[in-house]
This record gives structure tokens, sequence and C-alpha cells, in this order.
């Protein structure tokens, strides 16, 4: 008899953990199912309110847009490179500034491989791009947040106004390139005024000379 109900009361668990676990297993499945409509829902209303923003972007001026950015005043584009894909400015402050979707090591990376592989005027450009004193280089990342929700959008628009297209980038980087004073040697200069009165000096003293026991031992 206590055979037989223990067989029962093992039966029962395992019946009662089957059926548990097939209600756990719906319950999982509809949750699942809730959650992909939510996600769908969710992707759904981000793509409408991005076209809705992209279509009242309006960025007349993007010098006037990154120089908001990496906060300093854009007086001209100064390069526009390729290899490696990067934005040159010069600034009222004296500064260059330098825009890029790459990190400060796949920038200086680049830059490296393109001096050592490149050839002409193009690779001697390229070379002083971050100046010669990277350490002194101010350097700002900014990307999608939530005080900038559409940041890269705004990105890609003002990029489009310099007539670059970079594809999508997932970060800008901003280089405040310090303005590189070069070293004065002092040169060897002649004063010649000084020379021809020196020169003068010098010629007295020798006639002086002369007269004083030249000609006097001729006499």
């Amino acid at each position: 008899m206590i055979d037989f109900f223990a067989s029962v009361t093992v039966a029962s668990i395992v019946v009662m953990t089957i059926v548990i676990l097939i209600s756990n297993f719906r319950q999982a499945r509809i949750l699942n199912q809730v959650r992909g409509v939510l996600e769908e829902w969710y992707q759904s209303h981000m793509r409408d309110r991005l076209e809705k923003h992209q279509t009242t972007i309006v960025i007349d001026d993007p010098l006037e847009w990154f120089g908001n950015e990496a906060g300093v005043k854009i007086t001209e584009v100064s390069r526009i490179l390729d290899k490696p894909q990067a934005l040159e400015f010069l600034t009222s402050q004296g500064t260059r500034l330098v825009v890029s979707h790459l990190s400060p090591q796949s920038l200086k990376r680049k830059i490296r491989t393109f001096r050592l592989f490149g050839k002409g005027k193009a690779a001697r450009l390229v070379e002083p791009l971050l100046g010669n004193r990277f350490r002194k280089v101010e350097k700002i990342k900014k990307t999608e947040s939530e005080k900038e929700e559409w940041f890269l959008v705004n990105a890609s628009a003002a990029l489009r106004a310099l007539d670059v297209d970079w594809g999508e980038i997932k970060e800008l980087w901003f280089y405040l390139v310090p303005v590189e004073t070069k070293r004065t040697t002092k040169r060897f200069s002649i004063d010649f005024g000084k020379v021809e009165v020196w020169v003068r000096l010098k010629k007295d003293t020798v006639q002086k000379w002369f007269k004083k026991y030249i000609f006097k031992s001729s006499s």
C-alpha cells in the first residue's frame, strides 16, 4: 500500500511539473509575441519620426553647423580628404579643425599608412593633418544621445551639403589642432656701416705707423 501511494505521489509531481512547464512555455511564447509586436511598433514609430525629421532638416550653412558643434567659428574649408576620410577647416581662432568619423587611433594609423605608401603632393599634404604634436590636439567625440537625438542625421545632412558621403556613420570626432609656431633661428648679419668705420680706423692707424717709422728712418 505504501508503495502504491508513493507511486501516485511521484506521478502527481511529474504531471504537475509537466503542466507547469507547458504553462510556462505558453506564457513565454505569448510574451515573445507581445515583445515582437512592441518592437515592430517601436521601429515603425521611429521610422516615421525619422522620415518626418528628415523632411524638416535645413542646414543652409554647414560650416556654421560644424563650428557650433566644435565650439569654434569656421572661416573656410581648407581640405576635403578621401584617404583618410576627413574634413579640414580654418577657424577665426587660428586653430585648424579636423572632422572625421575615424577615432584618434584609426585616423593616426591611416595617416601613417598613407604617408608611407602615398606618392606625390597628396601624400605630403596629409602628413601634417593632425600637426606634429598630437598630444596637444583637443579631441571631441560626438554621437547620438538623449540631448542630441538626431545628431547623426544632422551630421549626414551637413556632410551632404559639402558634397561629402561617408556612408552610415555612428560617431563624429572633432580635432582642434593648435597653431604651430616655427622656431626662429638667428642669422649671421653684417653691418657694413660699422665695417666701413672699422676699416677707416685701421687705415689711419697704419698710415700713422708708416709716417712715424718708415718715412722717419728713410729721411
